[in-house]
């Protein structure tokens, strides 16, 4: 399960990365990390119904930079973590 752990260690990650953060950048991953606690619960769930989390904020907000960071920070701190970031190829 992803918590505040993770979201704490993913902007620190980010912020590695990118520079500092604005409240708005903050928000931003917050609404991202939503979206991902959400999904990962589903999942947990072993449901086969499955809801479409979309986080859809403009360019250079950080969608990628935080979701990799995410991604970086479960893979650090949760033992069976598994992940993947799909994206349309163009």
């Amino acid at each position: 399960m992803i918590t505040e752990q993770q979201f704490k260690l993913a902007s620190s990650i980010q912020e590695q990365v990118r520079g500092n953060s604005t409240e708005f950048h903050t928000a931003c991953n917050k609404v991202l990390f939503n979206a991902a606690a959400s999904a990962s619960n589903d999942v947990s769930k072993q449901s086969m119904e499955f809801q479409v989390h979309v986080v859809n904020s403009g360019t250079g907000t950080g969608k990628t930079t935080f979701c990799a960071a995410l991604m970086a920070a479960c893979y650090n701190t949760l033992p069976d973590y598994a992940g993947a970031y799909v994206v349309r190829p163009e």
